[in-house]
C-alpha cells in the first residue's frame, strides 16, 4: 500500500513538472515570436528588408526547431497555421509586397497571441 502511495505521488510530482515545462516554453516561444514580428514591422517601415528578411528566417526556424515540442503539447491546427502565416510572410518579405507582409505579420501575432491565450490554466479556459 505504501509504494503505491509512493508510486501515485511521483507520478503526479511528474505531471505538474511535465505541465510547468509545457507553459514555461510556451511562454518564452509566444513572447520571443511576438518580438521579433514586432520588430519586423518597424525595419519593414524604415524599408530595411534585410534585416526583417534575418528576422523572418529567425522566427521560422525557432517554431520549426520546437515543432515537435509544440505539436506533443497544443491542438496542431494552432501550430500548422502560425507556421504557415509565417511562410506567408517570409515569402511576401522575399518579394518586398509589403502589404502582404503587414497582413500576415498581424494575423501572426494574433495568432500566436490567441494560442498563447488559450494554452495558459485559467478559469475561462477551464469552463
Amino acid at each position: 500500500m505504501k509504494k503505491r502511495v509512493i508510486i501515485v505521488t511521483l507520478l503526479l510530482i511528474f505531471s505538474i513538472g511535465i505541465c510547468l515545462y509545457e507553459l514555461y516554453n510556451i511562454n518564452n516561444i509566444s513572447k520571443e515570436s511576438i518580438e521579433n514580428l514586432k520588430t519586423m514591422q518597424m525595419y519593414v517601415e524604415q524599408e530595411d528588408m534585410e534585416s526583417a528578411q534575418t528576422l523572418s528566417e529567425q522566427t521560422k526556424e525557432l517554431w520549426d526547431k520546437n515543432n515537435v515540442m509544440l505539436t506533443i503539447f497544443i491542438q496542431h491546427q494552432y501550430v500548422e497555421d502560425i507556421l504557415q502565416t509565417l511562410n506567408v510572410m517570409d515569402t511576401a518579405l522575399n518579394i518586398e509586397e509589403t502589404s502582404d507582409f503587414f497582413t500576415e505579420n498581424t494575423r501572426a501575432i494574433l495568432q500566436i497571441s490567441k494560442f498563447s491565450h488559450t494554452e495558459f490554466p485559467k478559469i475561462e479556459n477551464i469552463l
